[in-house]
């Protein structure tokens, strides 16, 4: 479990980038807020980050224009493909085949409905925030599994 860490935040829309800002800083000051703006930044950011990001919960927008960008990226950085890094799309237009692609096709960790209201947002962000706080992944601080059997 890892309680602290940088929240990525891939993110184009300035409205939305500084109403999850603001509730982040307000509710999850013991994380870091990286606002990152593209993919290819994404991939600068991971490959000279000195700290593991604790999420990454990215517009789906970037994913509809950079679908292979995405894969390569997950492919590139195992912490994604083993999901010690977590990373969920937020997006306004869930649609099922963009769903079904995301989980399918990129093996991400969640997809969720980005509100337009306030609360609802920060709803949101709890509960996305909460649970990988509590889940144990590999890479978490207090996770030591590596001698338990499975039965």
């Amino acid at each position: 479990m890892l309680k602290g860490g940088v929240i990525v935040l891939v993110e184009e829309d300035e409205d939305d980038i500084e109403i999850i800002s603001r509730i982040i800083c307000e509710t999850f000051s013991h994380h870091e807020l990286k606002i990152i703006p593209s993919l290819a930044e994404v991939f600068e950011y991971l490959s000279s980050a000195t700290q593991r990001p604790f999420l990454i919960i990215c517009d789906n927008n970037w994913r509809n224009k950079n679908q292979q960008k995405l894969a390569s990226l997950i492919e590139k950085f195992p912490a994604l493909k083993l999901k010690s890094i977590p990373f969920v799309f937020y997006s306004a237009l869930p649609e099922s085949e963009l769903i079904d692609e995301a989980f399918k096709d990129l093996n991400v960790q969640g997809y969720f409905q980005k509100h337009s209201n306030y609360e609802e947002i920060r709803k949101d962000l709890s509960s996305i925030i909460d649970y990988w706080e509590r889940v144990i992944t590999p890479g978490s601080n207090e996770a030591d599994y590596s001698h338990q059997k499975i039965n």
